[in-house]
């Protein structure tokens, strides 16, 4: 038997192996069938957490994110460029400095003209919001404040506001005009319009420079007040006919809220907001910086959609 069987294995085993590798074969084909069969429940899913279930016609997961990811995202925010400084003369001969940030083509202007004894800086929270909005800025020093202290041409004046007259006072409405006609001179600029904010007596010197120019469009006033040094706001805002205008003043400043009453009365197209507490003019922003936002919504009415 032992030889017989050694005489077997030369004959057989090759057979042997051979029917091995086919059933081995087999079975993997019989494996690699039955995962392709396989179908996962539509109602469960790992965990059994139920599984989205994918309809004809609609994009998977995966599809879906590819398609999020190569949309074209929207245009960036167009901001305004880095402030520069600017001077231009008035036409009674005082040279006016300013900051000016170049803002998208096309935009309205806006020019922030600042309160008694301070100087353009005081505007740089709207500026900024402004600004990111893509607006062109014009930040002006009044005469006697800041940077704009020296006449121009032959005046050889020196300006210091402490010493001002109640007629110097009332000139301030020629640097905002001022202000107005240098932007006009800029055709990358100019769009045919502008907006003038103004704060305390920088809203006067703005209501009135208004009251003679058609293309002022909007007006923002803060803390406004009927006659600041004999300067007289209220015949001038008689006359700003059907234009917008934007009044902010503290609740519990009384002189401001009498003169905003007044203006609420007289302009047809006034929207007055009161702000709790005391505080005047740019100050109303520490106090409530919601307002910050009030006025650059009210601004950005002005631009074009």
């Amino acid at each position: 038997m032992a030889q017989g069987a050694l005489c077997l294995r030369p004959m057989f085993l090759p057979s042997l192996r051979l029917r091995s590798s086919a059933l081995v074969s087999l079975a993997l084909l019989a494996a690699l069938g039955a995962a392709c069969t396989h179908r996962p429940s539509a109602t469960t899913g790992r965990g059994g957490a139920a599984a989205r279930k994918n309809t004809p016609g609609a994009p998977s997961e995966r599809t879906a994110a590819a398609v999020s990811s190569s949309a074209v995202a929207p245009p960036p925010v167009v901001a305004s460029s880095p402030a520069v400084t600017v001077t231009f003369p008035t036409d009674d001969s005082v040279t006016i400095s300013a900051s000016l940030r170049v803002g998208r083509p096309g935009n309205t202007p806006v020019v922030l003209v600042h309160q008694l004894g301070s100087a353009r800086a005081e505007w740089e929270p709207l500026v900024a919001k402004l600004a990111a909005a893509g607006s062109t800025t014009l930040a002006i020093d009044l005469r006697g404040h800041g940077e704009s202290t020296a006449g121009a041409g032959t005046n050889t004046r020196t300006y210091a506001y402490d010493s001002f007259s109640d007629a110097d006072w009332r000139a301030t409405q020629k640097d905002v005009q001022a202000a107005i006609a240098f932007l006009a001179s800029r055709e990358d600029l100019w769009p045919g319009h502008v907006v003038l904010v103004g704060s305390s007596i920088g809203g006067t010197a703005c209501i009135a420079a208004a009251a003679e120019d058609p293309r002022v469009v909007r007006l923002v006033v803060l803390s406004p007040g009927r006659a600041y040094h004999g300067f007289d706001a209220i015949l001038p805002a008689s006359r700003l006919g059907g234009r917008d205008v934007l009044v902010l003043h503290a609740a519990d400043e009384a002189p401001s809220t009498e003169t905003a009453s007044v203006l609420d009365r007289i302009v047809t197209n006034s929207t007055v907001r009161a702000v709790p507490g005391s505080a005047h003019g740019v100050a109303m922003f520490q106090d409530d910086p919601s307002q910050l936002d009030a006025v650059a919504e009210f601004i950005d009415g002005a631009q074009p959609q």
